[in-house]
């Protein structure tokens, strides 16, 4: 599931503003909160919504700062870092998977929204 999202926001971001396919991206974490309720009955608690929904209206707020940018094909050493980001994201997803064997989704979901944080964070310090 982790890999299609993945694929699904690469073919977004090739059609939509950033934007608006980072604020798509980010409702899987609602999505991951509904699924047990509506698949096993597994209501999460009113502080894990809450935590989802503050999540989102963050994700929210810093994607409407998101500013356009002039695309370039990328040279040679941009390549070689594309390819150390992909081998940096199957090591990420394989850890993502891995957490799930300890606690359910439901709780892992809301942390997902620290993504723009660190993103944020690293790109000030990188551009």
């Amino acid at each position: 599931m982790s890999v299609a999202a993945t694929l699904g926001y690469f073919a977004a971001v090739q059609t939509l503003p950033l934007a608006e396919a980072l604020a798509i991206y980010f409702i899987y974490p609602l999505v991951i909160t509904t699924l047990p309720l509506l698949m096993l009955g597994a209501a999460p608690g009113i502080r894990r919504w809450a935590a989802v929904a503050a999540g989102f209206a963050g994700a929210l707020m810093v994607m409407s700062a998101v500013l356009p940018f002039d695309w370039q094909p990328p040279d040679g050493a941009a390549i070689e870092l594309f390819l150390l980001i992909g081998l940096i994201s199957v090591l990420g997803h394989f850890l993502l998977i891995c957490v799930y064997d300890y606690a359910p989704a439901s709780v892992l979901a809301p942390f997902t929204y620290s993504e723009i944080a660190s993103a944020t964070l690293l790109g000030y310090a990188i551009f």
